[in-house]
């Protein structure tokens, strides 16, 4: 409880004992509802305090109910509440901001300290401590709503700024790179084929947020992978020097360098490019 409030060990004991040493989650409802966004148990200001409590309440409301982490559920009830489709890159976005390590998932740690981060110490206007006069269920119910909003209006308000982000070349990059590790299943080195299909679609297809826009050739590359790479994985390799293909070779490939230092699935799409004439030879 200290660790997510603040309180001093004191305060700490004092709430536990209030709600019959039930669950932490009760004793910080607890501990809002009672004021403890306005101070920090030792009279100071409590914008960060405040701010622990957005976060936390935001954690709380989408939270899967046998884990301690936001799931593919939760995830999708947070975008509906955001106006926000789950497929839209901005969420990947998120992901990356917060350091996520998992798709569709979100541990306490990741998505609390990502909230902090958004909110600042300054809380955002303090809606966590709405309920600092009132006590009981009703009380908490109302902190809990408010600190839920404040996260909710926080949350909204940064999506913007990520989309820009996304918009700079160097931060595409870094997402990019960072997107193939947090689909991955856990464990694995590499990206089933659907998956890596679908990541493409996502950050290099229509609506990609990626300078220079979608890539013209990204469907015939996913053709391309459906037919000659069928029922295998797509390693780091591949996926990191796709982008640079991306980037440096020309949509008729009659820059493309065959004796370059360019992964063989990269070689192979080349050559039956030109083999079908879609593309300028060499």
């Amino acid at each position: 409880m200290r660790t997510v409030t603040g309180a001093t060990e004191r305060a700490a004991i004092d709430t536990l004992r209030a709600v019959g040493w039930g669950s932490v989650e009760q004793a910080v409802e607890q501990w809002y509802a009672q004021g403890g966004g306005e101070t920090d148990g030792g009279g100071n200001g409590g914008g960060a305090t405040s701010a622990i409590a957005a976060a936390e309440a935001l954690f709380l409301e989408y939270k899967d109910s046998h884990t301690d982490s936001v799931l593919a559920e939760g995830i999708a009830r947070l975008c509906d509440d955001l106006g926000v489709d789950p497929s839209d890159p901005v969420m990947l976005a998120l992901s990356w901001r917060w350091g996520a390590a998992t798709m569709c998932e979100w541990s306490r740690d990741e998505f609390v300290g990502g909230m902090r981060g958004i909110l600042g110490g300054g809380g955002g206007g303090g809606g966590a401590s709405g309920g600092s006069s009132a006590s009981g269920g009703s009380g908490t119910a109302a902190a809990t709503a408010a600190a839920v909003q404040q996260g909710l209006a926080a949350l909204k308000g940064a999506l913007p700024g990520l989309r820009r982000e996304m918009g700079e070349p160097q931060k595409f990059s870094q997402m990019y790179a960072y997107a193939f590790g947090w689909a991955a299943e856990k464990g694995q080195k590499c990206l089933q084929l659907d998956t890596a299909l679908a990541m493409w679609r996502l950050l290099l297809g229509e609506g990609t947020p990626r300078p220079g826009g979608p890539w013209p050739l990204l469907e015939r590359w996913l053709d391309f992978l459906k037919k000659a790479h069928a029922g295998r994985a797509v390693g780091r390799d591949t996926w990191v020097q796709l982008l640079e293909f991306v980037r440096t070779v020309r949509a008729d490939m009659s820059d493309y360098d065959e004796n370059g230092a360019w992964p063989y699935l990269l070689d192979e799409f080349v050559e039956q490019c030109r083999k079908d004439g879609t593309v300028t030879a060499a």
